[in-house]
């Protein structure tokens, strides 16, 4: 059967913005290319100097304006969001012979153009995915209600709300990586036809367990201590991933485990709304946490972290399905994580890691000390844990998810 002609919405892509997500939706678009499908994604302009088209790897990319990053800005980001739609709308109503299928990276702001579109005629096949439960239940981020001075009761938030709903309703197909954000599509009116459940997936080549007798020279390469005990985080470093209650049960923790080591990979942002990096930085500091904590930063080889790691910490108060921790599980770590989005389909309790309840921070503490006092466990854990991950989340497995979606979805007018 001939492959539909997909155009991917997206509002960052790599290697404009580095991150899990952007990393992992390139590395989708590498392998549905690989596999034959004409794709290409269209994005914004997030850096300076960078080209309206090109070509990475083999993903074509498009960009248009305006420039910049608009979350956090409040009232500000209003015009800018308006006239990126507008340009938006009009890119797709231009190229129109060019793609059958529209997929959305997001529930925000980009499925907005779909109800214009279909309201001037034009009939083309309309998917959207969703990273969290939050895009599907948040108008807006609670940050940034709270700083343009709205509740969720307000006029303005009940009319983008209701626009919102009305245009995922619209929507042909809606992607849910986790069953929780399949519950918000159903709780939002979502006809339960349309929802396919495509997890996330990682390159489980690219992160595998490392030999044992590899982990001395990797952490020395790496500049981590070669006779601790690794326990690593990876991912921005914001408030909302639980790492401010992390760092001060660390305090506690080191102190009756002192062969413990926290290591915690990634940044704050430039322009994240909950960047808790210096926070972090402070309270390490303050408390002569430097011996037991080390902060590598934004890294673009977290596999190698992983790698050298023994066990992995995701204390996030809420998620949709976790790269960090699907990395983690495929490198053959152990891992606690909070019991939110996706992590209880993932994680078995004291199978492959630590389920905890979110913004517990006795709760942290304790599933962190079982693990260092049950270190007879580890082979067990690190073994079903990587089990997990090959037989639901490898890529190749999600790459033909979106094949077979591609093709089952119904051309309609398309065309």
């Amino acid at each position: 059967m001939k492959a539909r002609r997909v155009c991917v919405l997206t509002e960052t892509f790599y290697p404009d913005v580095v991150d899990g997500l952007t990393l992992n939706a390139y590395r989708l678009a590498e392998r549905l290319i690989a596999r034959g499908q004409d794709l290409f994604v269209v994005t914004r302009y997030m850096r300076p100097g960078t080209p309206a088209g090109e070509i990475v790897g083999t993903v074509p990319i498009i960009r248009i304006p305006p420039r910049g990053p608009l979350k956090g800005i409040g009232w500000r980001a209003i015009g800018p969001i308006t006239y990126f739609l507008a340009r938006l709308s009009y890119w797709l109503i231009r190229h129109a012979d060019d793609y059958d299928i529209v997929m959305t990276h997001g529930t925000n702001v980009l499925p907005i153009p779909l109800a214009p579109l279909r309201l001037i005629g034009l009939r083309k096949t309309w998917v959207v995915r969703a990273e969290s439960p939050m895009e599907v239940w948040q108008e807006i981020s609670p940050a940034s209600a709270q700083r343009m001075g709205l509740s969720r009761a307000s006029p303005v938030l009940r009319a983008w709300r209701r626009l919102r709903r009305a245009v995922l309703r619209r929507a042909d197909c809606v992607v849910a990586i986790s069953s929780e954000i399949r519950e918000a599509f159903l709780s939002v009116g979502i006809d339960p036809e349309k929802i396919r459940c495509i997890p996330n997936g990682i390159d489980t080549v690219k992160f595998a367990p490392a030999p044992p007798e590899q982990k001395p020279l990797s952490r020395r390469e790496l500049g981590l201590p070669v006779d601790k005990v690794l326990v690593t985080y990876t991912g921005r470093l914001a408030a909302a991933k639980g790492l401010l209650p992390l760092i001060r049960v660390w305090r506690e923790l080191v102190s009756r485990h002192p062969s413990a080591h926290l290591v915690l990979v990634g940044s704050g942002g430039e322009h994240t709304v909950d960047n808790c990096e210096s926070e972090l930085r402070q309270f390490i500091a303050t408390h002569g946490l430097e011996p037991a904590v080390s902060l590598p930063g934004q890294v673009d080889n977290v596999a190698e972290y992983l790698r050298a790691s023994d066990l992995f910490v995701l204390p996030s108060e809420y998620e949709g399905l976790s790269l960090s921790l699907l990395e983690a599980l495929a490198c053959g770590l152990p891992a606690v994580a909070t019991r939110v989005g996706a992590a209880p389909e993932v994680l078995e309790h004291e199978r492959s890691g630590i389920l905890i309840e979110p913004k517990d921070p006795p709760a942290l503490e304790r599933g962190i000390e079982w693990l260092l006092n049950h270190r007879e466990r580890w082979p067990a854990m690190a073994a079903a844990a990587r089990q997990t991950v090959l037989q639901n989340y490898s890529l190749d497995a999600v790459c033909n998810a979106y094949v077979r979606l591609f093709q089952d979805l119904r051309p309609g007018d398309s065309g």
